[in-house]
């Protein structure tokens, strides 16, 4: 808020000792914040070939049974709502497959959106190969989780081919420049040129900041930054996200 944004999102996906999408929301009316929070969910873990530990996964009908709880009790669809619920299960190689189509199933019945993080890294692009024989985003188009109703967090490594269809299909993208950085796993030669051609096939691209991943202190202006600052990659080829591109991104109103 202290950086000018009265809108927000959150994807939590651990919920220890007992916590609940209801104390993100109560902070947020507190606060007086607009408020779109996501019920993340992690059903798929590490001794079952997932990436998370067993201590911070789920089971799949207690975070089904939770979300419908979620929406029923909060989600209001009216326009300049201050609080709407979106369902998100975490990730490709941190839920199963039957997560992704209950979880879209349900959102679609109830007209809320869903989110969950996609083609963040080379690491989940080989593990959806192995499982799946498919491609992050192939998955993704499987599971019907493509459509207005459908972002995507990070997409760093889709396909040319890819980028075309998801603009197609109006999925939206949420680019996060500050965070796929820092981590170092997210950021390749080129990347810019793809959120750049991203932002230009789809009205649906948007900002993402990963709190205390991103800078301290810096907010949305600070990550519009950080996306137009990725120098790497950039030529006559790959051309860089044009600072209008990177302000659109970081504004609903651009």
């Amino acid at each position: 808020m202290l950086s000018g944004c009265t809108t927000a999102s959150d994807h939590t996906y651990v919920w220890p000792n007992g916590a609940r999408i209801d104390d993100q929301l109560e902070a947020a009316a507190e606060m007086g914040m607009r408020f779109h929070a996501s019920r993340g969910s992690m059903s798929v873990g590490q001794s079952q070939g997932g990436l998370p530990p067993d201590s911070c996964v789920e089971d799949e009908a207690a975070i089904l049974r939770d979300s419908q709880r979620a929406i029923e009790q909060y989600h209001d669809p009216s326009r300049y709502a201050m609080t709407r619920i979106a369902l998100a299960p975490c990730s490709p190689f941190s839920v199963s497959q039957d997560l992704m189509r209950e979880s879209l199933a349900m959102a679609r019945s109830y007209g809320v959106h869903v989110h969950t993080h996609l083609a963040e890294t080379l690491d989940e692009e080989r593990y959806c190969v192995e499982h799946f024989n498919m491609r992050p985003v192939e998955l993704a188009e499987s599971l019907g989780w493509v459509g207005e109703d459908v972002w995507h967090a990070h997409m760093v490594h889709p396909s040319a081919a890819e980028i075309a269809r998801l603009g197609a299909t109006r999925t939206g993208v949420a680019h996060c420049a500050s965070s796929n950085m820092r981590l170092a796993s997210g950021y390749r030669a080129g990347s810019r040129a793809r959120a750049r051609r991203r932002a230009r096939r789809s009205r649906r691209r948007r900002l993402g900041l990963e709190r205390f991943l991103d800078d301290a202190g810096r907010g949305a202006p600070g990550d519009a930054l950080a996306a137009r600052s990725e120098r790497p990659g950039c030529n006559e080829r790959n051309r860089c996200l044009a600072s209008r591109d990177a302000r659109r991104c970081g504004s609903p109103w651009a």
